[in-house]
């Protein structure tokens, strides 16, 4: 019989054998665990955490020799901290004695080496290996992390290059959102990047704007790209005017991921165009509206430019016609100015207001034009062409060329008016002398026997003292210092009056036609002066006929409008009475006409003529506010032609008669005023020898002491109106103050003082004009005495 085995015995044995197999099985789970340790790509160190809280290197593997290029063993049973120093300066010790601690894993994207020995980064994955013991695992990622950050610095890098770019850079998204934009774009629309961000991409365009924007992202989404000009609206709702490079975005599958643009602000660039073209606008209109014409053209004369004027000034049909013809050939009405234009050209550069003859295209007629030209030249400096303005000046030169006749005209007139002055003033002296000779020789010639030799001698001297007086009365009618004394006249009934006279003047070899106008207008003259004058026209007609011919008298009405009188500086628009005087002989050329009214000239024989017939005739028309003009040639006659403002008055019935009447007397008072000595003493002999009582003063001063001394009544004052100091008319204004009953006489050789500028007398002024007869002065004294 077997004995029972022991239970205890048995069971103990298989418990030790349990534990043999598991510690064979742990040893060979290290033994694996260690081959893998050994042969994993990472580095492996494995570490024991002792009491006293140090963490001791137990182990590493080979990847970790290879890794970081030490020698591990030589490491083994050093604290974490000796065996790599630089962690000493990090929390990785910390952290890896709290996972052999308590268990938690750790995870380290990286862990930097630089100690001298080892020099890296490090990703690391800790664990806990068994009871205060665990292990670390890490590969080096040194590399990785210098590639992340050359891509952070080269993120960094264009980053700011973006942000610093001129151009505005901006990206959408497949939904047209904006996910990126630049400072610069930012700054373009007047917003900070964060308010962009996120907005449509529609919001930044004007309404009006988007169908064509909506059109153009068709193109995107296709995978297009384009470059396009367009108008976005900044914060403040002003355009902004970009171009945009867009670029669409796609993915691997070519699916539309969103678009990109560079955009360019062109907006100073827009209002520099729209600012020359209103400037073109401006100019162009300019220059079609000037009235001087603006061209170009090239060296060769072929026109490249030509304002709407030039076509006016020139006569084309249009402008396209104008354009590609010649200056030179076409243009110019004496071909070889254009020489002389391009040599003045070359010598100065540019010309101011050269004067050229054009020739219209439409006629052929000439236009002078004054031009100002210069060269043009291209962006070398090179000359191209030559361009300038041009101004019609054709009815300017017209204009010149009358004005010029005009001047001569004047000049004619002004010497006719200084020579009229200056006999004017020879005879205002010629009467005081002549006052004393005839006065002095009536006297004389009264006491004398008529029939004795010494009366025949006197009556010589009065004949030729009559003879100055009619000479200085021609010289006073030229200078228009006659005294007039106007009527309302009808001339046919002057003409009628001295028909017989002329008849008896031209002598039967001439034949005298007169052709008057019925309904004839009245004008006021003296009828004495329009009588000289047909005398002189008729006398100087017979000496242009010595053989015979026609002198025809005609008159009729004329109206003178506003462009005749334009030509004419004396003559005023209105109604006129023409007289003409019409001969068939000798003619006069033009050298004499130009002289013909002046006094003294003659072409008569020496000893036939005094030179004062047609100047006296001047002088009378002048000063009844008419005009003369002469139409002659050589050999064909002549023609003066007389105009006289009509009168709306209606013509006396008969004319003045011409009958003295005796010598009067009178037993008044009469204070003389006289500065010429022989003539004050004329005066008194004549008036006292009438029975007057005269007082005599040879100065205005001297008449007012007397005046103002005499006790009695003076009748009357008779005075020069020229007196040195006070004049005659001062010194009766004031007399008149002291004696206002008294009459005043006034008397001149020379009376501009107390006429108006055509001569007539002043209404109710008295006067007696120098030289003067005994018989003319006692009519006057007592005419003026016996007025009321």
């Amino acid at each position: 019989m077997q004995q029972n085995k022991n239970p205890v015995s048995e069971r103990e044995k298989n418990a030790e054998t349990r534990k043999d197999a598991a510690i064979e099985a742990l040893r060979k789970s290290e033994e694996r665990m260690r081959a893998i340790i050994d042969n994993s790509p990472f580095g492996a160190h494995s570490y024991e955490l002792f009491a006293d809280g140090r963490l001791i290197l137990v182990g590493a593997n080979k990847s970790a020799d290879a890794i970081l290029g030490i020698d591990h063993s030589l490491l083994i049973g050093n604290s974490i901290e000796a065996a790599f120093p630089s962690l000493g300066y990090t929390d990785i010790p910390a952290k890896y004695k709290r996972v052999a601690a308590n268990g938690r894993e750790l995870h380290e994207d990286h862990v930097n080496y630089s100690d001298g020995k080892i020099i890296g980064a490090y990703e690391i994955y800790a664990f806990q290996t068994g009871q205060n013991r665990m292990s670390v695992f890490f590969h080096d990622i040194s590399e990785r992390k210098r590639s992340e950050e050359a891509l952070q610095e080269n993120e960094r890098k264009y980053r700011r290059i973006v942000n610093t770019s001129n151009e505005g850079i901006m990206s959408v998204n497949e939904r047209h959102v904006v996910d990126f934009v630049n400072n610069r774009m930012a700054d373009m629309l007047g917003y900070q990047p964060e308010e962009i961000i996120g907005k449509p991409y529609l919001f930044f365009l004007f309404n009006e704007d988007i169908p064509d924007y909506k059109a153009k992202i068709i193109m995107r989404i296709r995978g297009h790209s384009e470059r396009y000009e367009c108008r976005m609206r900044s914060k403040d709702g002003s355009p902004i005017w970009t171009i945009i490079s867009a670029t669409p975005l796609l993915d691997a599958q070519n699916r539309f991921m969103g678009s990109f643009g560079m955009f360019t602000d062109i907006t100073e660039r827009k209002k520099t165009e729209e600012s020359l073209r209103e400037n073109e606008e401006k100019y162009r209109t300019l220059i079609d509206n000037m009235h001087d014409a603006v061209y170009r053209c090239n060296l060769n004369g072929i026109i490249t430019f030509a304002s709407p004027s030039a076509i006016r000034i020139l006569g084309c049909r249009s402008l396209d016609s104008v354009i590609g013809m010649n200056i030179g050939k076409d243009f110019y009405y004496h071909p070889e100015d254009r020489e002389k234009f391009l040599k003045a050209m070359n010598d100065k550069g540019k010309l101011t207001r050269f004067e050229v003859t054009l020739k219209r295209q439409d006629n052929g007629k000439p236009v002078n034009v004054l031009t100002n030209s210069q060269f043009y030249y291209d962006r070398n400096g090179t000359i191209i062409g030559i361009e300038g303005v041009f101004s019609d000046i054709t009815e300017w030169k017209k204009m010149e060329t009358e004005r010029t006749r005009l001047e001569e005209m004047l000049l004619h007139s002004q010497t006719i008016e200084s020579i009229g002055r200056l006999a004017g003033g020879i005879a205002h002296d010629f009467n005081n002398l002549l006052t004393a000779i005839l006065g002095y020789t009536e006297l004389t010639m009264h006491q004398l026997d008529p029939a004795g030799k010494l009366y025949s001698q006197l009556s010589v001297v009065m004949k030729a003292a009559q003879g100055a007086v009619n000479l200085t009365k021609q010289l006073l009618a030229f200078s228009r210092k006659q005294v007039i004394e106007p009527e309302i006249i009808n001339l046919n009934s002057i003409i009628e009056r001295v028909h017989k006279m002329i008849l008896t003047l031209v002598g039967e070899n001439i034949k005298l036609n007169i052709v008057p106008r019925h309904d004839l207008f009245t004008i006021k003259a003296d009828p004495g002066q329009i009588e000289q004058i047909i005398i002189n026209l008729a006398a100087n007609a017979r000496d242009a006929m010595p053989d015979g011919g026609e002198l025809v008298i005609e008159t009729a009405n004329v109206y003178f409008n506003e462009n005749y009188c334009s030509e004419h500086a004396d003559l005023l628009p209105g109604d006129y009475v023409m007289m003409s005087i019409t001969d068939t002989g000798t003619g006069m050329s033009k050298d004499i006409l130009d002289h013909i009214f002046e006094p003294f000239f003659t072409t008569k024989e020496k000893g036939r003529g005094t030179g004062l017939g047609l100047a006296t005739v001047y002088g009378i028309v002048k000063q009844n506010i008419g005009t003369i003009e002469v139409y002659s040639e050589t050999g064909r006659g002549t023609v003066f032609k007389l105009y006289f403002p009509r009168s709306l008055q209606i013509a006396s019935q008969a004319l003045k008669p011409q009958t003295k009447p005796d010598m009067p007397t009178g037993t008044e008072t009469i204070l003389i005023t006289e500065d010429k000595a022989q003539v004050l003493e004329f005066s008194r002999e004549i008036l006292t020898r009438l029975g007057y009582k005269v007082l005599t003063a040879a100065s205005g001063e001297e008449a007012l002491i007397i005046a103002e001394n005499y006790k009695d009544k003076i009748h009357m004052l008779m005075t020069d109106v020229i007196l040195p100091g006070i004049n005659g008319r001062v010194t009766a204004e004031r007399l008149l103050l002291m004696r206002p009953e008294l009459k005043i006489l006034y008397n001149s050789g020379y009376t501009a003082e107390i006429i108006d500028k055509q001569g007539m007398l002043e209404q109710g002024i008295n006067f007696i004009s120098k030289p003067f007869t005994t018989q003319e002065l006692s009519f006057k004294v007592r005419t003026v005495l016996d007025k009321n």
